[in-house]
């Protein structure tokens, strides 16, 4: 019972990952304008985190706007990917019965501070670039 309970969490978390892509595609035409932004450091400070644009460059990309996904963030594509392969390792999950997700999600939960480290040295360079 339990692991056909986890089966179809792992095949939610699944779809819900893939679903990042259309969501951004339709969250496209709630924003339309360049200076609308839901970023609480972005509207606090002026200056764009590392994760500012990721959203509307998924979008672009789903459209196959490929110039104006790298014009929102440079960087959308490693996002991208990285949100493919958490989906994929969700399915293999659901499929064979591992945990390769919840170890995944684990190792970064121990080494967050690396990650937030990580992602303000990111934001640093994007200050810089801009």
């Amino acid at each position: 019972m339990y692991y056909a309970h986890s089966r179809r969490a792992r095949l939610f978390t699944f779809a819900a990952l893939l679903a990042v892509f259309p969501v951004a595609w339709s969250l496209q035409f709630l924003y339309p304008g360049a200076g609308v932004s839901t970023c609480v450091l972005r509207t606090a400070t002026g200056l764009p985190c590392a994760f500012c644009g990721l959203t509307r460059a998924f979008g672009a990309a789903v459209e196959g706007a490929w110039a104006e996904a790298f014009a929102y963030h440079s960087l959308w594509p490693l996002a991208a990917a990285v949100v493919v392969a958490l989906a994929l390792t969700a399915l293999v999950d659901a499929l064979t019965g591992t945990v390769y997700l919840k170890r995944l999600l684990h190792f970064f939960a121990r080494k967050g501070g690396w990650l937030v480290a990580g992602v303000c040295a990111l934001s640093l360079l994007r200050w810089v670039w801009l």
